[in-house]
């Protein structure tokens, strides 16, 4: 009897200590995860400026006349250029219900109004595309951007978002966009590439990280188990088909930035 209950407790110490030994292999069974960030600088090839013809007046039949002057004064301007770039092109008219000033002043200061006098409002957008860009100097660049932007105002065009017009587009302008007020757009249309490099860049890093862990631990680095691409989160402009380009807001080189999480086997010594 003593002999068996002496030789329960010995059998307990052994198991633990067998589970002991085979802990390490449990805990890199599911491997280890890391990061692995890299942000490849692009310089912008094509440069988008949004020129905005718009006319309103009481009677339908002014505006329509207002607007086809306005349109080919703008057209003309443009075309005046004499330069390759930019070309355009236009977005087709808008025709909405406007304000006159009066009635536009007070909305925006937030003044009931029984009866505002209603115009008919139509305008148009003129998208001015220049190409090639990443072959002038940033100078040079900013004066061309500059001397078309003087050119669009000169001809009585707006350029880039649309001034809001009562109480509701002033507020949905804030919610949607904040206090944006750009009047360019910068492209890269060759994205892709740039992002191969970037995701290549980031896949490296973590394969480092994860050999330095492994190193440390006394382990081996194994295969690849899984990778999770976080890149939505630092490129949230850039995801879906319909935005294949890189693109910001002003005249520089555009950071593409792909982070990664990638989960690797270890394997015991």
């Amino acid at each position: 009897m003593a002999s068996t209950l002496l030789r329960r407790p010995i059998a307990a110490l052994a198991l633990l200590l067998a589970l002991a030994a085979l802990r390490p292999v449990s805990v890199w069974a599911d491997g280890i995860s890391v990061s692995g960030t890299a942000t490849v600088h692009a310089k912008p090839t094509v440069v988008e400026i949004v020129g905005i013809v718009a006319v309103d007046a009481e009677l339908a039949s002014d505006a329509r006349v207002k607007f086809f002057d306005a349109r080919k004064k703008a057209v003309d301007t443009i075309q005046a250029l004499h330069e390759p770039d930019p070309t355009f092109k236009l977005s087709g008219p808008t025709i909405k219900q406007g304000l006159d000033p009066v009635s536009q002043n007070q909305m925006q200061q937030g003044v009931a109004q029984v009866s505002p006098k209603q115009r008919v409002q139509i305008y148009e957008e003129v998208l001015l595309v220049m190409s090639g860009v990443d072959k002038l100097e940033s100078d040079k660049l900013v004066e061309k951007v500059l001397k078309i932007i003087d050119v669009l105002h000169e001809a009585g065009m707006g350029v880039g978002e649309m001034t809001p017009r009562s109480a509701y587009e002033w507020r949905m302008r804030g919610e949607n966009f904040g206090d944006n007020g750009a009047m360019l757009m910068a492209k890269v249309p060759e994205r892709a590439v740039f992002e191969g490099q970037a995701y290549e860049q980031a896949m490296a890093d973590a394969r480092a990280k994860a050999q330095r862990i492994a190193d440390l631990s006394g382990v081996h680095l194994g295969r690849v188990i899984e990778v999770v691409d976080q890149s939505a989160a630092q490129n949230p402009e850039m995801t879906g088909p319909q935005n294949q380009n890189a693109a910001a807001n002003k005249l520089g080189e555009i950071p593409i930035t792909v982070q990664l999480s990638v989960r690797f086997e270890m394997v015991p010594k």
